[in-house]
């Protein structure tokens, strides 16, 4: 049932704090869900001085990669030039997962099924997975 006009500012305001909630639950951020350059930047932030970044998980074998959730396809982190990448960026992420491109036609932001993790000895791992696995060695 559709608010009535004179309650939509409420109706606004009460949807934001649910999703402003569940970004805090998810980690996600709130650009409707969908990753792009910051959102990297804050995954990384989240996890900096765990083994959920390159830098700490890539003595171990770990490469950063990008998993499509609705699909499952496993894509490695890669530069512009389609070389791999030693943290994740998404310009060089396949054109068919990204919602936007930069000036220059690199990849902006890509759906909000991607998800950013590692590859390790054939398997993907999120972020809290390599943190978990790392945390056996």
């Amino acid at each position: 049932m559709a608010p009535k006009f004179e309650n939509l500012g409420l109706y606004f305001r009460e949807n934001q704090f649910a999703l402003e909630v569940v970004n805090l639950i998810t980690g996600s951020s709130n650009k409707a869900f969908t990753m792009d350059r910051q959102s990297l930047f804050d995954q990384n932030e989240t996890f900096n001085g765990t083994m959920g970044v390159s830098i700490k998980n890539k003595s171990v074998g770990f490469v950063p990669a990008f998993r499509d959730d609705a699909t499952g396809r496993v894509e490695l982190a890669r530069f512009r030039s389609g070389e791999i990448a030693p943290m994740h960026l998404i310009v060089g992420l396949p054109a068919e997962w990204a919602l936007s491109f930069d000036a220059d036609g690199a990849v902006a932001s890509i759906k909000n099924t991607v998800i950013a993790g590692f590859v390790c000895e054939g398997k993907f791992f999120t972020r809290d997975e390599a943190c978990a696995a790392c945390s056996d060695l």
